[in-house]
């Protein structure tokens, strides 16, 4: 009598199957095609030697496949890493450009343009003009006096006037490209009033801001 009659069957257990790792699933495949094909019993069966025809050239078309894939990722590292260090070379001879063309054009948008570069404006948006907020202190020195003043928009230049008395004559006291001026008095701790006004590029001149007193040291 055959010992298979205890009741149970033999079934096939589930080969691990090229998912997560291609080359360990692969690996497990190629052993049971090795221990299939010592197998008369299969090997005499046409079901059982046409399908295992069948897995070893899935088989041999995977393993060809993974190591294509396996060749084209390396290439891929050594493509990355040389468009990275090509995007760093870029970047390098762009910004050396930008520099050449800055310092040819100095400010000339046209020139900017012909380089084939989109000038970009400060932005000096607002409203053009009088100049308020005026502040003063004693300067360092004997008789002198520090005005400052808040920024104008669009303002590319500040004209400054002072007067020694109350009804006048105003007498001009320079410009300043920035905004603060260092006056001097007629005599220590003198006072005189100061007022200031702001002009554009093109020569256009704001009203004069209301005048304020000041004291020198």
């Amino acid at each position: 009598m055959s010992s298979n009659h205890n009741g149970s069957r033999a079934r096939v257990a589930r080969t691990p199957l090229p998912v997560k790792s291609a080359s360990g699933g692969l690996a497990a495949i190629e052993g049971v095609c090795r221990v299939a094909a010592q197998s008369k019993r299969i090997l005499l069966s046409p079901p059982g030697h046409q399908a295992l025809d069948d897995v070893q050239a899935a088989v041999k078309t995977a393993n060809g496949s993974l190591a294509n894939k396996q060749e084209l990722t390396a290439l891929l590292a050594l493509a990355c890493k040389a468009a990275g260090n090509d995007a760093a070379e870029l970047v390098i001879a762009v910004r050396l450009y930008e520099t050449a063309v800055a310092a040819v054009a100095r400010g000339n948008a046209s020139i900017l343009r012909a380089a084939g570069f989109e000038p970009r404006v400060r932005d000096r948006s607002g409203v053009f003009g009088t100049v308020t907020g005026m502040k003063s202190k004693p300067g360092t020195h004997a008789m002198d006096v520090l005005v400052s003043w808040p920024a104008v928009p669009c303002a590319k230049t500040y004209a400054v006037e002072v007067s020694y008395t109350a009804g006048g004559p105003w007498h001009p006291a320079g410009t300043s490209g920035g905004r603060r001026r260092l006056l001097k008095g007629r005599a220590p701790a003198s006072q005189l009033l100061v007022r200031v006004a702001a002009i554009k590029a093109d020569g256009t001149r704001a009203a004069w801001s209301d005048p304020i007193l000041v004291t020198t040291r």
